[in-house]
């Protein structure tokens, strides 16, 4: 078995600002490893086993969170047959990663309050904590950094990651991007079988074009620079060993970012894109990361007769004209952000038949409509981020826990 009386500090991607001094990733595999190697001979190995996951407990990392391990006694009884003994090693082994995470979530999150707390100090307007929320990093520079987690990223199965469109910045999230956020988790907790446990975090982690900046918002650069700070997030989530699903969810300029992330490679599982202007593509295929499977919804894809007339001839009428789409679509209930895809600067809309993304359907009207609680947009995003299909149609005798769910966090401190 490989030897883990002692560890070196490893190294690795993490979220800009971390720390992994307190971490032992690397072992964990090894210790799953070695101990079912040793398995086959257990009753002869069962001291080294108990001996070697004492050992990398208390010199590796911080207790498990699974406080389990018996005496070597009650351990032998626990894993008499070959079954049991899997059973061990698969739980010692979530164990470890669990508190390998839970160190990591603890070192960003003192790294962010301190940067928080001299900000309020500072006297600069900043977006109150709340008690629900995990807050991983904090930076006032430019429009500002915030990104957190609602949820125990230690462990999580499901984690759904929030990427903002335009004019989302630390001053109104809690106007719109933290309240959407909330109304996630709560789905998803609502959704929820025996045994999957959620997460969600909050991506404010790049500048967006604001209210005026046209140009900014038909120009790509700041969906490139976020891009770039996207994927070394999303690596450094990956690098803390999580076991669990990573689902993006993106909304309007926030899927032009996740198009070009898709170019450079990201290591996610799937990603949503809602109310999309287009992800600078042609198709599918020219995104890259072939491995990402792609969802994408846009409000009043499929609209009633009269609302198709008046769509239809209102195309024809500002046929290129991305202002008359977007009036035309206003007066009809679409998205007006994703009929810009086809005619704007961000390629196809990624909803077209033959872009090569699955489409589901959303409900409601408008821009953001699909972040609506209890809607059916809302509903298809949870059941994504849960690893299932979407639907048709809403069927609330599908959610087995939504009297438990919570509703938005209290303030626990402002500015």
């Amino acid at each position: 078995m490989t030897d883990l009386d002692s560890c070196a500090n490893p190294t690795g991607a993490v979220m800009t600002g971390g720390s992994r001094s307190s971490s032992c990733p690397s072992r964990l595999d090894q210790f799953a490893v070695g101990s079912a190697a040793e398995s086959l001979a257990l009753p002869i190995h069962l001291s080294v086993l108990v001996d070697r996951w004492t050992a990398a407990a208390s010199r590796c990392l911080e207790p498990p969170l699974l406080s389990f391990a018996p005496p070597a006694g009650g351990l032998s009884r626990t894993i008499s047959t070959g079954h049991d003994t899997e059973r061990f090693v698969a739980r010692t082994a979530l164990a470890f990663r669990s508190a390998d995470m839970g160190s990591l979530v603890r070192d960003w999150s003192a790294g962010a309050a301190k940067t928080y707390d001299a900000a309020v100090a500072a006297k600069r307007n900043v977006p109150p904590r709340r008690n629900e929320w995990t807050m991983l990093q904090f930076d006032t520079g430019d429009r500002g950094r915030l990104i957190e987690v609602r949820g125990d990223l230690a462990t999580a199965t499901h984690i759904v990651v929030m990427i903002p469109g335009m004019t989302n910045e630390l001053s109104n999230v809690d106007r719109d991007f933290r309240p959407r956020s909330d109304l996630m988790y709560n789905e998803l907790v609502a959704r929820a079988k025996p045994g999957e446990r959620v997460a969600v975090i909050m991506w404010l982690g790049y500048s967006n074009p604001q209210t005026l900046q046209l140009g900014a918002a038909i120009a790509s650069t700041m969906a490139r620079n976020g891009a770039v700070t996207f994927i070394d997030d999303m690596r450094a989530l990956r690098a803390t060993g999580t076991l669990a699903e990573i689902t993006v969810v993106a909304h309007s300029y926030g899927t032009i970012l996740a198009g070009e992330a898709m170019e450079r490679g990201l290591p996610v599982d799937r990603l949503v894109v809602v109310g999309s202007p287009g992800m600078n593509s042609t198709d599918r295929v020219t995104l890259g990361s072939p491995e990402v499977e792609l969802f994408a919804s846009s409000v009043g894809a499929r609209p009633g007769p009269a609302a198709g007339f008046v769509r239809s001839l209102g195309t024809v009428m500002n046929a290129f004209n991305p202002v008359g789409l977007m009036l035309v679509d206003i007066a009809t209930g679409k998205d007006w952000a994703a009929s810009t895809a086809n005619v704007g600067a961000h390629g196809v809309d990624p909803t077209t038949p033959d872009f090569g993304s699955t489409v589901f359907q959303s409900d409601g009207q408008g821009h953001s409509a699909y972040f609506e609680a209890r809607s059916l947009a809302l509903a298809n995003l949870a059941l994504i981020g849960l690893g299932r299909r979407p639907v048709a149609d809403l069927d609330e005798t599908d959610v087995p826990n939504r009297k438990q769910v919570m509703g938005p966090s209290p303030m626990t401190n402002g500015a």
